[in-house]
C-alpha cells in the first residue's frame, strides 16, 4: 500500500511540473510574439503592413497577433482589421469578433471597415456581427448595404437566413436604402426566398410612392406567385386596384 502510494504520489508531482513547464513555455512564446509584434511595428510604423505580415508568416498565431493588436492598440483598429484580411479573408468571421469583443468601435464602425477591407466576405461579416449584437440588426443592415450596394443580394441572404423573424425589416431596409437596386433586391428575393413572395410584394409596393405597383406583380408572376395571390399581396402593400386592372 505504501509502495502504491508512494507511486501515485510521484505521478501527480510529475504531472504538476509538466503542466508547469507547459504553461512557462506558453507564456515565453507569448512574450517572444509581443517582442516580434513590436519590433515588428518599430520596423514598418504601419500597423496594416505589420498585421498582415505577421499573420502570413506565423497564421497558427494569428488569434493571439489580433487579441495582442486590437487590446494594446484599439485606436488603429481599421488598420488592423485591414492588415488582418489583406492576409487571410477567410477569417473574417474572427477578426470582426475579435473587434467587437474588444469594443474597439461601435459595432456599426467595426462592419463598415471589414466589409470595405473585404467585401466578398460580406455575408458572413454581416452574419457574424448579427450572432454576437442582435439588437443592433438594423444598424448592421443599414451600415452594410450602404457600405458596399453592389454586395446587397448576399449581405440580405445573409442576414434573412440567420434573421427569418426579421424578414420585413430587413427587405424594408432594403428597399428604402437603396431605391437604385430595386429590381436587383425584388428578384433576388423572388429566387432566394419563394416562400416569402406574396411578403416580398407587399413590402416592394409599400417601400415607395414611386414604386411600379404593375410591374412588381408581374415580377412575382414570372417567379412563380399565382396572378391572384400577387394583386391581393400589391393590393395589401399600398396599390390601387385600378392601376392594376388598367395595366393588366
Amino acid at each position: 500500500m505504501k509502495r502504491l502510494f508512494c507511486l501515485v504520489l510521484l505521478i501527480c508531482c510529475n504531472l504538476t511540473l509538466s503542466s508547469t513547464s507547459f504553461a512557462n513555455e506558453a507564456s515565453k512564446q507569448e512574450q517572444l510574439l509581443q517582442n516580434l509584434i513590436e519590433a515588428q511595428l518599430s520596423n514598418t510604423n504601419s500597423m496594416k503592413r505589420s498585421v498582415s505580415s505577421l499573420i502570413k508568416h506565423y497564421p497558427h498565431h494569428e488569434a493571439f497577433i489580433l487579441n495582442y493588436t486590437f487590446k494594446n492598440y484599439p485606436e488603429q483598429y481599421k488598420q488592423i482589421i485591414h492588415g488582418a484580411l489583406s492576409a487571410n479573408p477567410h477569417s473574417s468571421d474572427d477578426v470582426v469578433s475579435t473587434a467587437l469583443a474588444y469594443e474597439v468601435a461601435a459595432c456599426d464602425e467595426v462592419i463598415a471597415t471589414a466589409i470595405d477591407a473585404e467585401p466578398g466576405y460580406a455575408g458572413d461579416i454581416v452574419k457574424t456581427a448579427t450572432q454576437l449584437r442582435p439588437n443592433q440588426l438594423d444598424q448592421i443592415i443599414r451600415v452594410a448595404i450602404t457600405t458596399k450596394p453592389i454586395m446587397a443580394d448576399t449581405i440580405i441572404n445573409s442576414a434573412a437566413k440567420e434573421n427569418p423573424d426579421a424578414f420585413e425589416l430587413i427587405m424594408t431596409m432594403a428597399f428604402e436604402e437603396l431605391p437604385d437596386r430595386f429590381m436587383s433586391l425584388l428578384s433576388n428575393a423572388f429566387s432566394n426566398f419563394p416562400e416569402n413572395s406574396e411578403e416580398v410584394v407587399e413590402i416592394a409596393v409599400s417601400s415607395s410612392e414611386n414604386v411600379d405597383a404593375r410591374l412588381v406583380v408581374d415580377k412575382a408572376v414570372e417567379a412563380g406567385l399565382s396572378q391572384e395571390a400577387a394583386v391581393k399581396a400589391a393590393l395589401a402593400g399600398g396599390a390601387k386596384q385600378d392601376t392594376l386592372v388598367k395595366n393588366n
